[in-house]
């Protein structure tokens, strides 16, 4: 047996190769006589529940396996009847997306299921657990005990572990009634009862899913009830978002450079809203404002609801918010491109010993009114030409550049 072992170690997993399935065990795994594909010789093998599809026409079928894996110490060969899988089909799928899967065992705890990965993926299904509270039916009832292996279902992925282990939900992802239980500094607390469910369940909500601007633990109280929704299952139990869902995919990795113009939705003492489309035809979403451009005075402006202002993105939330800043981007490279004694606008900041730091903004191209980059400099006593202080509005040039220091001047 020792050097069957060895052959059929030697095989990929791209290698295919005929088998029989002679028994089933009580707990549902197969026991299978493999032959090998180039020596023609057979050995039983193992094929574990979750790496075939489920069938009452298996026992002494003729099926096609592969290689899972060679234990060399116990001699024993477990093989599966389903092509490779790779977590990374999965670990990218949003969590609101559904997924035909095949229950393959099923207990009092829940229902082990094979999910389809999405079109296009390079691997095949992976195995994936779904606990009793987030099992539904049509009727909106817990029927876990209605269901039975080799039924189709459809889940969500609400998580993917580092082993590559898929935690699964048959639940919609609406909003239920939630009452909070406690108020930490973190986020809430709270108690509710899945649709599908007549178990109260302790989950928890964190900030930043409790307010699309910043979260205050003074706006909540215990007892209030509010609207939440569940997004994920953790080892220490349900996370929920009080959060309406926004899709927010076009949205990841475009540049902190690139300005976009958007309409304040609301302002309170936590924050200012910002909406924001990308293009005609794209979904708006919501994002937070934590930073104004100053005016000359060195105070931000003051803005109202309705009222168009040019952000760009600093980041985007798991929870599919934005987090931007109306900040000038700090880049230098334009200036080292402007014609020799180009005048640009500046704003005079704060004195430094060798004469005054002034913050430069990039001339705007065309009428749109999108901000350009900003920049600055050191404007020495020596070429000031009239009287300057904090927020004086200057014009000025590049009078020489070193690698650390550029200086200007407001002479001709």
């Amino acid at each position: 047996k020792t050097w069957m072992i060895d052959d059929f170690q030697n095989l990929s997993v791209d290698d295919w190769f005929n088998a029989t399935v002679r028994s089933e065990r009580p707990n549902g795994d197969l026991m299978v006589k493999v032959t090998h594909p180039r020596t023609g010789r057979s050995m039983h093998a193992h094929v574990k529940c979750g790496n075939f599809r489920p069938s009452p026409q298996l026992l002494n079928a003729k099926v096609r396996v592969r290689v899972a894996h060679v234990n060399t110490t116990s001699k024993k060969l477990q093989v599966s009847m389903l092509p490779q899988s790779f977590t990374t089909d999965f670990a990218r799928v949003s969590q609101y997306l559904w997924l035909n899967g095949t229950v393959s065992r099923l207990n009092e705890h829940g229902m082990l299921v094979i999910v389809e990965p999405p079109l296009g993926s390079a691997g095949g299904p992976r195995v994936g657990w779904v606990g009793r509270d987030y099992v539904v039916a049509e009727n909106n009832e817990v029927l876990l005990e209605k269901f039975s292996v080799g039924d189709e279902v459809h889940v969500r992925v609400t998580k993917t572990g580092s082993d590559g282990k898929l935690s699964l939900s048959m639940l919609r992802m609406d909003m239920l009634d939630a009452t909070i239980t406690d108020v930490v500094p973190n986020g809430l607390f709270v108690s509710f009862r899945p649709p599908s469910s007549n178990r109260v369940l302790r989950g928890f909500v964190p900030g930043s899913a409790a307010s699309w601007v910043r979260y205050s633990p003074s706006m909540h109280q215990v007892g209030q009830v509010v609207k939440a929704r569940l997004v994920n299952v953790t080892t220490r139990g349900p996370v929920l978002s009080m959060l309406d869902y926004q899709d927010a995919t076009e949205w990841v990795g475009v540049s902190s450079h690139k300005w976009f113009q958007g309409i304040v939705a609301n302002i309170s003492s936590q924050g200012i809203l910002m909406k924001l489309q990308r293009a005609k035809g794209i979904q708006p979403v919501l994002g937070v404002l934590g930073k104004l451009w100053e005016e000359c005075d060195g105070k931000e402006p003051t803005v109202v609801v309705g009222q168009s202002l040019w952000v760009h993105v600093v980041n985007v939330m798991q929870s599919g918010l934005l987090t931007l800043t109306a900040g000038r981007v700090k880049d230098c490279t334009w200036m080292a491109e402007m014609p020799g004694g180009t005048f640009l606008n500046g704003t005079v900041r704060r004195p430094c010993s060798a004469g005054w730091i002034v913050r430069v903004q990039e001339p705007s191209e065309g009428s749109s009114g999108c901000p350009g980059r900003s920049c600055r400099a050191v404007l020495p006593h020596s070429e000031i030409e009239g009287v300057v202080g904090n927020y004086t509005t200057v014009r000025v040039r590049i009078l020489n550049s070193t690698r650390k220091t550029t200086f200007f001047t407001m002479k001709e």
